[in-house]
């Protein structure tokens, strides 16, 4: 999750550099509600995570359950291969919706000439991060 935004040293030089009150209240006023309002769409409308998964033996295709406590209005994926492939291979990934609950599916491309391709056994991460 995003660390919260601090604009304390932002408004206590707004605070200081003006000499009208009113200016610079507004000033406090605005830096104090755009960080609040930042802060709040960190914590309550963006939410990310990562699920480890082990593939035990190679498959066609993988749906990873991402498992989320919410229902996301947008989300993405992206899947990380822990070690170093060779040759290069060529992953798929996509998001679906099966009865309520949020997969990550995982197939392969065409790699290194074959049309047909099983995705390896191994560990893989599957990040997501969604708005609420």
């Amino acid at each position: 999750m995003a660390n919260n935004v601090d604009l304390t040293t932002a408004i206590e030089t707004v605070r200081n550099a003006f000499y009208g009150r009113d200016v610079r209240q507004a000033l406090v006023d605005a830096l104090t509600a755009t960080e609040q309002a930042v802060n709040d769409l960190n914590q309550n409308k963006i939410k990310s995570g990562t699920i480890e998964y082990t593939l035990e033996k190679a498959a066609s295709s993988v749906q990873i359950p991402l498992n989320l406590d919410f229902v996301p209005k947008q989300i993405c994926v992206s899947l990380r291969d822990i070690g170093t492939p060779s040759p290069f291979q060529n992953y798929c990934t996509h998001v679906q919706v099966y009865k309520g609950a949020y997969f990550a599916v995982v197939c392969m491309g065409p790699s290194n000439g074959a049309t047909t391709v099983n995705v390896p056994a191994g560990t893989y991460s599957i990040d997501y991060i969604a708005i609420v």
